[in-house]
């Protein structure tokens, strides 16, 4: 059986319905709206060491695939991301394939207690929205074989234009729902769709706590 992000809008029977309504593009932009909120309010996470400033230049130059830097899911942080790919690479061990693939570059600023809280939180939204998680320690980056490591990032399986989609959208969601702020959601979508937004809210929410879920709006 396919699994399923607790917040993938498949489980919805109304789905077209839903994204005529919040269509792409405008949840891409209230995203985008809020994401630029929280890097004004968190500027200190965007900190690098020269290591990690270095792997990134590499590897943004030796691959084709699309590569997000300090890229925000929900109100978390992600060094890399690079949505267009299937993998395994899953740290709870559970096997399942993974879509799209969060790079952590553990610098010294994550072995502190509170950071440290924050990138488990972080680690279980990953694994939440069945999002591929790497963490390559700080000491790690000098001792990486780079080629290696393009050459096992350019083997990865391609996530077909339909699931980038679902991915993206998802990861809007994510981000929007977390903390809702009603002012970007009111800009984008209109002053009439901000109640109907925060009860689509809720339905996910309860779905979410749901072991095993059933479509929304059934019976």
């Amino acid at each position: 059986m396919r699994n399923k992000s607790p917040y993938d809008l498949r489980i919805l029977k109304d789905d077209n319905s839903f994204n005529k309504r919040f269509p792409l593009h405008l949840l891409e932009a209230a995203y985008n709206d809020y994401t630029l909120e929280l890097e004004k309010e968190n500027f200190s996470e965007h900190s690098r060491t020269y290591y990690e400033r270095a792997f990134l230049k590499f590897i943004m130059k030796h691959t084709k695939l699309k590569i997000l830097t300090s890229f925000w899911i929900g109100t978390r942080n992600i060094d890399i991301f690079i949505p267009g790919v299937r993998n395994r690479v899953d740290p709870h061990k559970e096997k399942r394939i993974m879509n799209g693939l969060a790079i952590e570059l553990d610098g010294q600023i994550h072995n502190q207690i509170r950071k440290g809280k924050r990138d488990n939180h972080k680690q279980s939204i990953l694994h939440k929205l069945n999002i591929g998680c790497l963490v390559i320690e700080n000491e790690d980056i000098r001792k990486i074989n780079i080629n290696t490591f393009l050459y096992r990032l350019s083997t990865l399986v391609r996530l077909d234009f339909r699931g980038k989609r679902r991915l993206m959208r998802n990861i809007y969601l994510e981000t929007l729902f977390t903390k809702p702020r009603l002012a970007i959601i009111e800009k984008n979508f209109g002053k009439d769709k901000v109640a109907e937004f925060m009860d689509t809210k809720e339905q996910f929410k309860n779905y979410k706590n749901t072991k095993r879920g059933t479509s929304i709006g059934t019976t």
